[in-house]
């Protein structure tokens, strides 16, 4: 994609969108299969319970496709608390800002929700370094190592942001 293209956000998927989606996803190769199940899952939900699913999906759409996407979820239990759980950028359009273009409108997005904070876990494993360095270009802050979390050597690293208040 062109990194002018001009880029549309929605937040209603369609069955087609789906597998625009999981391309995506696959389209990274840092995902195993039951990561790649969980995101079909996840978008599955969102789909069939539409604004009263627990999982909301921002689609970012370049020239009538779409080229990156976001997933999200209020934190039950907390008082302003989102986490993201899945933030994807289509290979054509990586390095390309897309990226900083989704988490600013999923940041506006949570403000509009009422959030306060933002966290996001990642892999400590060398292909998520570039995601974990975005995180931090972005401001967000290490808060959390969960260590062996997904195996021997494999943490889990929690990034968290406070939004400003209006």
């Amino acid at each position: 994609m062109n990194e002018w293209a001009v880029v549309k956000f929605r937040d209603i998927l369609s069955e087609k969108d789906i597998s625009s989606i999981i391309k995506l996803v696959q389209q990274t190769a840092v995902f195993n299969e039951e990561e790649l199940a969980v995101a079909e899952e996840l978008l599955r939900e969102s789909l069939e319970k539409g604004e009263q699913s627990y999982y909301k999906c921002l689609l970012a759409e370049q020239n009538g496709s779409i080229a990156g996407y976001a997933c999200y979820a209020t934190i039950l239990g907390t008082n302003g608390s989102f986490e993201l759980y899945w933030l994807v950028v289509e290979k054509e359009s990586q390095r390309t800002g897309l990226g900083a273009q989704i988490m600013k409108e999923f940041e506006n997005k949570v403000r509009q929700a009422g959030g306060k904070r933002i966290f996001v876990g990642t892999s400590s494993q060398e292909d998520y370094l570039p995601a974990r360095a975005m995180y931090e270009s972005w401001g967000y802050n290490k808060t959390a190592v969960l260590e062996d979390f997904y195996d021997n050597g494999v943490d889990l690293i929690y990034y968290a942001k406070s939004l400003p208040t209006s």
